[in-house]
C-alpha cells in the first residue's frame, strides 16, 4: 500500500460522512462538499491502485540458471575485452 491508497481511503470515510451528516442535518452544502470530497478520495486511492500495480510490472524477473550463466559470460567477455585494450 502506498500513501496515495490511504490518504484517498481516509477522505472517501470522511467525504462520506460529510455527506451523510449534511443530509441529517438538511444542509445541503455540506452534503455536496462531502459527496465531493468522497468522490475524489476515490479517484485518488485509484490512483494509488495504478500506481502500485505500475510499479510491480516494471520490477525485473530474476533469469533462470541459463540466463544468469549468460549474462555472466557476457560480463566477463566484456571485462576481459576492457583488459586487452587497457593493456595495449
Amino acid at each position: 500500500m502506498n500513501k496515495d491508497i490511504i490518504e484517498g481511503f481516509w477522505k472517501e470515510l470522511k467525504g462520506n460522512i460529510k455527506e451523510k451528516w449534511g443530509s441529517f442535518t438538511h444542509n445541503n452544502v455540506l452534503k455536496m462538499k462531502g459527496f465531493y470530497e468522497a468522490y475524489y478520495g476515490g479517484l485518488q486511492k485509484e490512483a494509488g491502485y495504478e500506481r502500485e500495480k505500475q510499479q510491480w510490472k516494471t520490477v525485473p524477473k530474476i533469469p533462470s540458471r541459463r540466463g544468469r550463466e549468460r549474462i555472466l559470460r557476457k560480463a566477463e567477455r566484456r571485462l576481459e575485452s576492457s583488459k586487452i585494450y587497457l593493456l595495449k
